[in-house]
C-alpha cells in the first residue's frame, strides 16, 4: 500500500499562507521577539530563516533599572581607549560609555550591587560605579611584593558597613580587611595547609564563605572569625584528572552550592552541587528553569523569564570569526548562539573575554 499524505487540505493552505507572507511584513516580527522566540521563529521554514533578525525594540539600556530580566556584561578592552562596553546577551546590543581617566590600566576584580571593585598597579584598589561614574578610592595595599589573588566586598557600597577583603594565598594565607571609610587595612593570617586557590572569588553560602582550590577542594571560613575558623574539606569527584580544569566558578542556586568547571579540551562544561552532608561533588544534569552567569568578576544564578533561555550557562564567550555572543546549553551539551545557527561541541572557536564582569545595576 502506498504512503499517503494525510495532512488535511485546509492545514496545507494555512501552512502555505504563513510561509508565503511578504518579506517586508515578516521582517517586522523579529523586532518584537526575545532570543528564545527568535530561535523558534527561525525554525519555522527556510523563508523565515532568511529574514534579517533585528534586536528587540526598544533597545535595552544598562541605565534602566526596570530591565532586570538579564544582566549586562561589562567589559574594558585591553586597549582601554577610554571607553567601556556594556553588552546585552539576548539583544546582541552593545552600549559604550566614556570612562574616567583613573580607569586607564585598571583591572576588574569583583562586581556586586551595581559597583565594580577594581585596582590599578595591584596596590591601588577603588570602587567604581559605571552608571554614575562615581569612584571611591581605597587606601593603598601594604603588599610589599606579595601577590594577591582575590578582591571582593560585602554589603552595598558606599554603605559604611561595606567590607572590602583582599586575600593572598601563595605561599601564606594573608588577608586584609577594610571597613569603608576607615584609613587602614586590618591584617589577618589564615592557617591552612595544601590549599591553592583557583581563579574564582569566595562565595557567601548559608552564613559561611566557601573557597575553591585547584584540586576542587573547599576552604570554608567565617569572616567574623577569619583567624581561627578556616576548615579545608578534601572533595571527591566522578573523574580523577582534575588538573585538566582551566576555569572554575562557585554559584549559589536555590540554596545549593554549585561548582562550574571548564576543562582544557573545551569540550564540555561540568556542573556539580555540594552534597549536604558528605564531601562529594554530585553531577547536576539540569538547572531546571534557572540559568547561570559566570565571569571573572561575578557569577550568580537567575530564574529564566524569557523563553528559550533556561538550563544554560552564560559566560563572556564570543565566536571569534562572527563576534556573536554564545552560551553553553546543558540540554545539548553544546555551545550555541541566539543570533545564528552556530553550534559547537567545544569552545575552540570562541573567545573568553578578560577584564569583564556580569553587571546588575541594583
Amino acid at each position: 500500500m502506498e504512503n499517503q499524505d494525510l495532512t488535511p487540505p485546509d492545514e496545507e493552505k494555512v501552512e502555505d499562507m504563513w510561509s508565503s507572507l511578504p518579506p517586508d511584513l515578516l521582517s517586522l516580527i523579529p523586532s518584537n521577539l526575545y532570543a528564545g522566540d527568535n530561535a523558534m521563529f527561525r525554525a519555522v521554514c527556510k523563508t523565515w530563516r532568511s529574514i534579517t533578525m533585528a534586536p528587540p525594540l526598544p533597545l535595552p539600556s544598562p541605565f534602566d533599572h526596570a530591565d532586570s530580566l538579564f544582566p549586562w556584561l561589562f567589559h574594558i578592552p585591553k586597549s582601554n581607549n577610554g571607553r567601556g562596553k556594556f553588552f546585552h546577551p539576548i539583544s546582541n546590543y552593545t552600549c559604550e560609555i566614556d570612562l574616567p581617566a583613573q580607569l586607564v590600566g585598571a583591572v576588574i576584580h569583583f562586581s556586586k550591587y551595581g559597583w565594580l571593585l577594581m585596582a590599578r598597579h595591584r596596590v591601588h584598589p577603588f570602587l567604581f560605579n559605571p552608571l554614575t561614574k562615581e569612584i571611591i578610592e581605597l587606601p593603598e595595599l601594604p603588599l610589599d611584593g606579595i601577590e594577591y589573588v582575590r578582591l571582593m566586598f560585602f554589603t552595598s557600597a558606599p554603605s559604611p558597613d561595606c567590607l572590602v577583603v583582599v586575600m593572598n594565598c601563595r605561599p601564606q594565607g594573608h588577608v586584609w580587611i577594610l571597613k569603608l571609610g576607615e584609613g587602614e587595612w586590618e591584617f589577618h593570617y589564615i592557617v591552612r595547609e595544601n590549599f591553592d586557590w583557583t581563579a574564582c572569588n569566595p562565595i557567601l553560602h548559608k552564613g559561611l564563605y566557601y573557597s575553591l582550590d585547584c584540586d576542587g577542594n573547599l576552604g570554608v571560613f567565617a569572616l567574623e572569625d577569619i583567624d581561627n575558623s578556616w576548615v579545608t574539606y578534601e572533595m571527591k569527584f566522578p573523574w580523577s584528572h582534575f588538573n585538566s580544569i582551566v576555569q572554575a566558578f562557585l554559584v549559589e542556586n536555590e540554596g545549593e552550592l554549585l561548582a562550574i568547571f571548564i576543562k582544557k579540551n573545551g569540550q564540555k562544561i561540568h556542573v556539580f552541587k555540594l552534597h549536604p552532608t558528605r564531601n562529594i561533588w554530585e553531577p547536576v544534569p539540569s538547572l531546571g528553569d534557572n540559568m547561570l552567569f559566570v565571569s571573572p568578576g561575578a557569577s550568580f544564578s537567575k530564574k529564566a523569564l524569557v523563553r528559550g533561555t533556561r538550563n544554560k550557562i552564560y559566560g563572556p564567550n564570543f565566536w571569534d570569526k562572527n563576534g556573536l555572543f554564545c552560551f553553553y546549553s546543558l540540554t545539548t551539551a553544546k555551545y550555541h548562539s541566539f543570533f545564528d545557527n552556530l553550534s559547537s561541541k567545544d569552545s575552540y572557536n570562541t573567545k573568553f573575554l578578560q577584564n569583564c564582569s556580569w553587571f546588575i545595576s541594583m
